[in-house]
């Protein structure tokens, strides 16, 4: 029987992954870094995300934002939102979409 070739990690490579107990704890390890990585860095544009929009929403800085949004059976419509809102929630969608997603089997 041929092994199977384990493929490489890198820092490029900010994939989710679905690992079985029986991976190798090296690679377990790599791969759960590079996720980290990847969370971390979301987190962090998320965050900036947030407070600049709180910040604009404080401010009381104004202006007119429609969007429309639709993803697999989700709709969003904001009609005449101010900037900070928009902004609070594309740093929300920016934490959802950055959370890690590695699951041991």
């Amino acid at each position: 029987m041929k092994k199977e070739q384990i493929p490489e990690f890198t820092e490029n490579d900010l994939v989710s992954a679905e690992l079985s107990k029986d991976t190798d704890p090296q690679i377990s390890k790599q791969s759960l870094d590079i996720e980290k990585s990847h969370s971390n860095k979301g987190f962090v544009i998320s965050l900036l995300l947030i407070i600049g929009g709180i910040i604009f929403f404080f401010l009381g800085i104004t202006g007119v934002v429609n969007l429309t949004a639709e993803l697999e059976g989700f709709k969003l419509k904001l009609l005449n939102c101010s900037p900070g809102v928009l902004l609070i929630i594309v740093g929300l969608f920016f934490y959802w979409v950055s959370k890690p997603k590695i699951t041991i089997k």
